[in-house]
């Protein structure tokens, strides 16, 4: 057990040291204006997850499937 943790956490800082590099590579061929941050550029599965709210119900989903239906139309 302590080894698979041991794996994972050096798993994990060479993803962190690959999406470094690759962000950097990124900034340097963009614009200040419209740069992702780094957690949006790479996600991991460690970064901490924005909140997306509550869930739909399944009436509210049908509800909305509709509207894009006619929207679509």
């Amino acid at each position: 057990m302590l080894y698979r943790k041991a794996y994972e956490a050096k798993q994990l800082a060479e993803w962190q040291r690959a999406r470094l590099i690759a962000y950097v590579m990124y900034c340097t061929n963009t614009d200040t204006k419209g740069r992702k941050s780094i957690t949006d550029f790479l996600p991991l599965s460690t970064d901490e997850q924005p909140d997306r709210g509550e869930r739909l119900t399944q009436e509210q989903f049908i509800e909305n499937m509709k509207k894009l239906s006619e929207a679509l139309k």
